[in-house]
């Protein structure tokens, strides 16, 4: 589907800029980012993700687990980080992008 082609070419595209940005410093630019479900991630996959219960063999929520920063809060509904770099905002947007794939 169309829908499916844009997510990716946007994907890469930030992918990419970040990349390209090299280690930029953000955190005097940024607030800490706080996503929730349902409209930016997906709920149940977040809510796993919040407890350290099993992941249930879901690799999206396994990789999350590693790729968030150890100061990031996770809760049921929402997840609050501060995105101190550009290699941060690679994460951020790596693990929305998993969390988010079906």
């Amino acid at each position: 589907p169309v829908a499916n082609r844009i997510a990716r070419t946007v994907y890469r595209q930030l992918m990419r800029w970040c990349e390209n940005s090299g280690h930029v410093p953000l955190h005097t630019v940024l607030p800490p980012v706080q996503i929730g479900s349902p409209k930016e991630l997906d709920a149940y996959r977040l809510e796993v993700l919040a407890h350290e219960a099993p992941d249930l063999g879901d690799q999206a929520i396994l990789r999350a687990r590693r790729l968030l920063p150890p100061q990031t809060e996770i809760k049921p509904n929402q997840l609050t980080l501060l995105v101190r770099n550009t290699s941060d905002l690679k994460k951020l947007i790596q693990v929305v992008f998993r969390l988010n794939s079906r």
